[in-house]
């Protein structure tokens, strides 16, 4: 049931509730603030103002993150609210991209900031998993070795059981 649920959540309900998972919630909110300040960066380097930006990605697929999180940026803007309200309700958006909007540089300036940024997202999120990497390796062994262990237990208790009838 919770599988058919998850089929038809949009994509930016997906993210939402990917990052507010106990375990792996912090590397999915590293992932995507990298992958979507990267993105903003390369447009903005390139030249496009916020509003080009979501009009390209209006362009892209309905289910695809970009497509989505710019289509609610359009929305915001066209309500005549500000950005920083989508990116400080989002928990999958970095607080501090709403400090970089907020700086008044130009479009190349924030497009040259973002992506240092995005390099410093990236670093948190390649050590984020790596610290989880750390505490479920020795999980996986331990749950490797038990399952040796019952499968000598399954091969050998009917061998030794057998041997005790004929003695």
């Amino acid at each position: 049931m919770a599988a058919i649920h998850w089929r038809h959540m949009s994509t930016l309900k997906k993210v939402r509730h990917q990052c507010r998972w106990p375990l792996f919630g912090k590397i999915f909110r590293e992932y995507y603030g990298y992958y979507l300040t990267s993105n903003l960066a390369i447009l903005l380097q390139h030249g496009f103002s916020l509003h080009e930006i979501c009009q390209l990605t209006n362009k892209f697929d309905d289910d695809s993150l970009l497509h989505q999180v710019g289509q609610a940026a359009f929305e915001l803007s066209s309500q005549g609210r500000q950005l920083t309200d989508l990116i400080l309700k989002a928990p999958f958006l970095p607080d501090e991209l709403a400090i970089f909007i907020n700086r008044g540089l130009t479009n190349e300036q924030l497009g040259q900031e973002l992506t240092l940024f995005s390099k410093l997202k990236f670093k948190k999120f390649r050590q984020s998993t790596m610290h989880i990497l750390v505490l479920v390796q020795p999980a996986l062994f331990i749950l490797i070795a038990a399952g040796i262990f019952l499968m000598y237990l399954s091969i050998l208790l009917p061998i030794y059981h057998s041997l005790q009838e004929v003695y």
